[in-house]
Formats: C-alpha cells, sequence, structure tokens
C-alpha cells in the first residue's frame, strides 16, 4: 500500500470519527432537559420540574399544617375527624372515597420511603361553564398534607380535543359524560399538549425524594 492511499484512509477515517462524534453531541444536547427544583424543608421533600414550567402560574405546592383544618368542616372541606380518616386510608396504601376540591378518578400510588400519594384530576368546578384540566398528587409527610397540582390552559386543549366539548348560552362546556369518557381514553390520546401535561407530571411525581 503506497503512502497516497494510507493517506485516504486515514482521512476517512478521521471523518467518520468526527462525524459520530458531532451526530452524538448533537443528539445529546436535542434530548438535554434543564429542570428547575422545588424544595420544602418543613415537610422534607424536594422534587425537580421541567424549566418550561411555571411555578404557581402552571404548578402549585400546598404544603398545610393538619392541625390547621377545624373540629368542624372547612379548610379543602375537611374537618379534623374527616382528614384524619383520609390519611389513615392513604398510609395504608388504600383509596379514599373522600374527595378534595372536586378531585375526581383518584388511584393510589407508591412513592419513596414507603408513603403512598393519591393521584386525581379536576376537570370542573361549580358550573356548566367551568372547564379545567388539573392533575394532582396528594400525600400526608409527618404533620404536613401535601398537594401538587399541575394545570394547563383550559382554551388550549379545548382547541386539541373538541369532540369532548359544545356551546352553552355564552359559555363553551363538556358535553354531557364527556369528562368520564376524556379520563377513559387518555392514555391514548394523542394529542401534543395533553401527553405533554401528563408527562411532565409524572416526570415531576417519579422525582420527588424526601428526607
Amino acid at each position: 500500500m503506497n503512502p497516497k492511499q494510507i493517506g485516504i484512509i486515514i482521512i476517512t477515517l478521521i471523518l467518520i470519527i468526527t462525524g459520530g462524534f458531532y451526530f452524538f453531541n448533537k443528539n445529546e444536547s436535542e434530548n438535554l432537559e434543564i429542570y428547575k427544583y422545588f424544595k420544602n424543608d418543613l415537610a422534607g421533600f424536594e422534587f425537580k420540574y421541567s424549566e418550561n414550567i411555571q411555578l404557581e402560574k402552571d404548578l402549585t405546592v400546598s404544603v398545610i399544617k393538619i392541625i390547621s383544618f377545624p373540629e368542624t368542616q372547612g379548610l379543602l372541606g375537611f374537618d379534623q375527624e374527616s382528614l384524619n380518616k383520609y390519611k389513615g386510608d392513604l398510609e395504608k396504601g388504600n383509596l379514599s372515597n373522600q374527595s378534595i376540591d372536586w378531585g375526581k378518578y383518584g388511584k393510589v400510588i407508591k412513592l419513596s420511603n414507603n408513603i403512598y400519594g393519591q393521584e386525581e384530576y379536576i376537570f370542573a368546578r361549580f358550573d356548566i361553564c367551568s372547564v379545567l384540566f388539573e392533575k394532582r398528587l396528594i400525600f400526608f409527610k409527618d404533620e404536613y398534607i401535601i398537594i401538587i397540582t399541575l394545570k394547563v390552559e383550559s382554551e388550549l386543549m379545548i382547541n386539541e380535543n373538541p369532540e369532548y366539548f359544545k356551546e352553552y348560552y355564552d359559555c363553551i362546556g363538556w358535553k354531557e359524560n364527556s369528562m368520564l369518557d376524556f379520563y377513559n381514553n387518555i392514555n391514548n390520546n394523542k394529542g401534543v399538549l395533553t401527553n405533554q401535561w401528563l408527562n411532565n407530571f409524572d416526570s415531576i411525581i417519579n422525582s420527588i425524594t424526601f428526607k
């Protein structure tokens, strides 16, 4: 093999290696997600969330002392007795039949440290014109109840899922029984915004750590 042929082979190898390195780094940078962190020292937990999510606007976190609940029905529709029953059910890994603030379609999930949480959806409050897209996790840690809620803008979700809605007088609301239909089909939903909402929520919940 003459020096010219050797040179061509070396140049070809360099191009292949550098091209592959560029492709690898390009894919790595495209897939890189930047996160922000939420930490609460009182209840001793933290989690991460996408930088595209705005705290207080899209994502809310309520950390409330259990003792703050009144003896009679008040905060979140609970009194001390009903809240302690809810807490007792959840600590055993059982789904509570009590609803906090219009929550529907609950299921129990296990977090780390043998702590159980209840996932729920809120699709409406109060009246026929109410359309909401909120998913939340409720759990107890020490003397606190923690509620993590991720919201998405209703108008955008309605535009992405028009088959579930109709006009009522001067507003757009859910069709009859369509909340349940939407929930039953949610895992097969092809909408970009719907899937982003669900994936972001799962990412937040999977990142929760306790101290």
